[in-house]
């Protein structure tokens, strides 16, 4: 960064100049020029399927273990079944988020923000927002 640039925000997602935004990932920080994004995006990402998946799993679980086919340590798998349903059906819903930075009419690479960084997410979007559109 350079010592002429004002730092407006900065979180561990990443920061946010008068002149860049700095996105802290994995491999390394990405900088991106302010000038060329387009767009930003803050979406919740959830995983239809695994909801419907889960639900049937479930559902499926309760009705084999009411009708009463299996006994004794069977049933306890049928219900450790229904309840791993339930909970896979439960985490899709509330699902990940994403921000995505568009440069240029193009999307760029996402960035993922877990659950428990999903307030970080929203703060750091708000960030970018504001330097944006000045």
């Amino acid at each position: 960064m350079n010592s002429n640039e004002n730092v407006q925000f900065s979180n561990s997602l990443g920061s946010v100049t008068d002149k860049r935004i700095i996105v802290n990932r994995k491999e390394g920080d990405e900088e991106i020029d302010i000038s060329k994004i387009s767009s930003i995006i803050y979406k919740k990402n959830r995983n239809y399927f695994f909801i419907f998946l889960g639900i049937i799993v479930f559902l499926a679980g309760i009705l084999v273990s009411l009708s009463g086919i299996f006994v004794g340590y069977g049933i306890v798998l049928v219900i450790l079944f229904s309840i791993l349903g339930f909970l896979t059906a439960v985490a899709n819903w509330f699902g990940g988020h994403q921000i995505v930075i568009g440069f240029s009419g193009k999307d760029g690479r996402k960035i993922l923000v877990g659950s428990s960084k999903r307030k970080e997410g929203e703060e750091f979007v708000q960030a970018i927002k504001k330097s944006i559109f000045k």
